[in-house]
């Protein structure tokens, strides 16, 4: 049986933004295809969806700085 070391162990610290961007591409491929026909009609409306996702958090991160702790 091997026994793993620990400097052998990549790890991947998966922060709040990289996060909010995979979920939101995600996402965003998924309504893009339930709720338009065309693959120009997809890839348009996934783009937008994608874009209100990462434009919203930023917007409401930059808001939430200004609140106090």
């Amino acid at each position: 049986m091997t026994q793993w070391k620990n400097d052998s162990i990549i790890r991947m610290a998966l922060t709040h933004f990289p996060a909010l961007v995979i979920f939101s591409f995600l996402v965003s491929v998924v309504f893009g295809v339930l709720a338009k026909d065309t693959p120009r009609e997809r890839f348009v409306y996934g783009a937008k969806v994608f874009g209100a996702f990462v434009g919203t958090a930023v917007v409401l991160g930059w808001l939430m700085f200004f609140f106090p702790r």
